[in-house]
């Protein structure tokens, strides 16, 4: 069995004799190797195609690919992707039909009945009743001694009540009263517990920071660092880092400045505020070996490289938002 890696690129220099077989060179430079055997000599010479083969011989190929094997079982699936960012919310959608009335409730309780009106003005005094009518006069003694003056005679019957005058208007509400004085203030509650310290950085919060690399370099090449360490975790690494120049415009992902420096979210922004001697700058994860382009769950750390012998100065600061 050829290889075809080998068959492929071998070039027939020469012509073979073995057990009878004639070799001859072919130029093609296809992957398939082409043959005519003649039935009559038993010798086989190579040929582009075996359309050039004569009568008596056959065409004979080598090299060349077998049928499809059937395909493998399935890999496992992969790790799932991080969460995007949420999308923005949809329209509001029309407002749905008005439900049943709901039953009547129950009857409030009464309220507390107001302040008596101030008594209305006394009516006028109803008219005298008649007269009754006078008793009948006694009879006449018969003179003599001069008695005793007689009782009086009964009272007449009273007369009937007159009616009674009309009722007075209501008298106008009498003015309210004064503000009483502010009752004092009640006993301050007692302070709640401390809540738990976050175990990572909430989604849509930003944390912000300083660096500074000051070195004196012997040479160019040397290199100066600055750990970054976030106080609080980050859930999901940023997957934008960006450098902000000196006095260079804001971006999408880093709109802050070196004053107050801001981030979007996802984003790892560093913003320059001092660069003397500087050659090259990068953001990485300390140890022996690092790769630019690395913030990690915890923090990071800022390089800088030196440009030639002398002091180095880079300052600047930091901000890292939560997707």
């Amino acid at each position: 069995m050829f290889s075809s890696s080998r068959v492929a690129r071998a070039t027939l220099g020469a012509t073979l004799a073995a057990g009878g077989v004639l070799l001859i060179a072919n130029t093609a430079a296809a992957d398939v190797i082409s043959g005519c055997f003649s039935k009559s000599t038993g010798s086989l010479r190579v040929v582009v195609d075996v359309a050039a083969c004569k009568s008596g011989e056959v065409g004979i190929t080598w090299n060349s690919p077998g049928p499809a094997g059937l395909p493998g079982p399935a890999g496992p699936a992969g790790p799932a992707g991080a969460i995007g960012p949420a999308g923005p919310a949809g329209a509001i959608g029309p407002a749905g039909a008005a439900g049943p009335a709901g039953a009547v409730g129950p009857a409030g309780a009464v309220g507390p009945a107001g302040a008596v009106g101030p008594a209305g003005a006394v009516g006028p005094a109803g008219a005298n009743g008649a007269v009754g009518p006078t008793g009948a006069q006694g009879a006449n003694g018969a003179a003599g001694a001069t008695g005793p003056q007689g009782a009086n005679g009964a009272a007449g019957a009273t007369g009937a009540q007159g009616a009674n005058g009309a009722a007075g208007a209501t008298g106008a509400q009498g003015a309210n009263g004064a503000v009483g004085p502010t009752g004092p203030q009640g006993a301050q509650g007692a302070v709640g517990p401390t809540g738990p310290y976050p175990t990572s950085l909430p989604a849509g919060q930003t944390l912000t920071g300083v660096f500074a690399i000051e070195l004196t370099a012997a040479a160019a090449g040397n290199r100066g660092s600055s750990p970054i360490s976030f106080p609080i975790p980050l859930p999901v690494t940023p997957s934008v880092i960006q450098f902000i120049p000196i006095g260079g415009p804001p971006t999408a992902d880093c709109p802050g400045t070196s004053a107050s420096p801001a981030a979007s979210a996802g984003a790892f922004c560093v913003y320059e505020r001092q660069k003397t001697n500087v050659a090259f700058q990068c953001v990485a994860s300390l140890g022996a070996v690092y790769s630019c382009g690395v913030v990690e769950s915890f923090g990071t750390s800022v390089f800088a490289n030196s440009t030639a012998a002398g002091n180095l100065s880079y300052v600047g600061s930091w901000a890292v938002r939560v997707q």
